[in-house]
């Protein structure tokens, strides 16, 4: 089997070759008539980067109280994040919510960033483990999604003792 390394890198190409912009809003509509989502209001989410599938629309649904992620050494912690808020570029490049408390809450969803998944559920990060280690600290973890291109599903991903499902994958 294909390391997690290689099939990265792989990916990260054939990524960078897909029509993002039209393809996340597509996934974006999708999520927003999803019933997991539609029932939520607390939701952990992430600011995309360049060609991640982009769910900044989503953040315009004032009806959500919106957490965006800080890293922090090896650890991740949410902050309240308002659509046009002020963002800074924290660690790997990826923006931040610039100020505020770090919330406690838990959520009712959380929306987690991929590069890919699997037909198992099983998601392909970026290789520092961040999400893994944040959906373990959970003595219940909250509802996950992943929203990705349908183009980047695998049919198994290499599996390390620490990964995680999620629950659902939304593709366009």
């Amino acid at each position: 089997m294909i390391s997690k390394i290689d099939l990265r890198k792989k990916l990260l190409e054939k990524r960078k070759k897909l029509k993002t912009e039209i393809l996340s809003d597509l996934i974006c509509k999708k999520i927003l008539n999803n019933e997991i989502y539609v029932k939520s209001k607390n939701i952990f989410a992430y600011y995309p980067k360049e060609f991640e599938v982009d769910i900044k629309q989503l953040f315009k649904d004032a009806d959500k109280n919106w957490y965006l992620p800080k890293t922090v050494k090896n650890d991740l912690f949410f902050y309240e994040y308002k659509f046009g808020d002020e963002l800074v570029k924290g660690d790997f490049g990826v923006f931040e919510p610039k100020s505020g408390m770090k919330t406690n809450i838990v959520p009712d969803l959380i929306i987690v960033p991929a590069l890919s998944t699997d037909k198992n559920n099983y998601r392909l990060g970026y290789g520092k483990g961040y999400y893994d280690r944040f959906l373990t600290s959970f003595s219940k973890c909250p509802l996950t999604l992943v929203p990705v291109f349908s183009e980047l599903i695998v049919e198994n991903l290499p599996k390390e003792a620490h990964d995680r499902k999620v629950d659902f994958i939304i593709t366009e």
